[in-house]
Formats: C-alpha cells, structure tokens, sequence
C-alpha cells in the first residue's frame, strides 16, 4: 500500500528507499553519534569539531532537499538542487572510506543485533544520493 499524493506530487520509483537511506538512516546515526560519542569511545572520532558537525548535518538535509524537489516535480531550481547533491556526495563518499575499516564489524554487529545499521549510514547516504542525482 502506498502513502497518497499530496496535489502536484507525482509518484517516484524508489522514493522510500531515498527517504530512510538519504535522510532518516543518516539522521539517526548523526544524532546517536552526537549524544552517545560511540565511535569516537571505540575507534575514532568522527565529528570531532562543529565543522565537522555541520558537513554530516547537510548530507540528510540536501537529501531532504532534493528528495522533496524530485518527489514534487520541482526542478526549477536545478542549479542549485545539482550542487546540494554533489556536495552531499562528496561527503557521503569521504565519509564511507572514513567508515571502510568498521564495514565487517558493521556487518557482524548487525546479523547480531541490528545495530550494524550506524555505521553503515555513510553508505547508505551515498547511495540514495547518488540514486536521486
């Protein structure tokens, strides 16, 4: 079943998957990370000062962006909605090789318990973007 169209929205293959890989999965990792500084306890910090912070934080944001643009048609301003994405992009794909060495422990952490899902949101965040480019 699907979720019903808002006026002037159109139906977008893979628009679910977009949502909780571009944005959802990358915003519960960020806010865990945040609050919690399990990574940077156990293997490295990977947000270690506010600039840092605010490159993780616009990755979910020019996904939301252009995932609504996309999901309503709205590509007036492609200009823009096309460097929003590349930079999302470029910092998805520094962090995934930043996430490489924690790939295995990721996989195993989540056949285990589930929690596997965090650090693999840097990839996650890639694909969908790259997905809505």
């Amino acid at each position: 079943m699907s979720e019903p169209l808002a006026e002037g929205e159109r139906p977008v293959r893979g628009a679910t998957f977009t949502l909780l890989a571009g944005v959802v999965l990358p915003s519960i990792s960020i806010a865990v990370e945040a609050t919690t500084h399990i990574c940077a306890e156990e293997f490295f910090d990977p947000i270690p000062t506010l600039w840092h912070v605010l490159l993780v934080v616009f990755v979910p944001l020019a996904n939301l962006q252009t995932w609504l643009a996309v999901r309503r048609g709205r590509t007036d301003r492609g200009t823009l909605l096309g460097a929003s994405n590349a930079v999302a992009v470029g910092i998805s794909a520094f962090y995934s090789v930043v996430y490489l060495p924690l790939l295995p422990l990721a996989f195993f952490a989540l056949l285990l318990a589930g929690a596997g899902l965090l650090p693999m949101a840097p990839f996650f965040a890639l694909a969908a973007a790259l997905v809505m480019r």
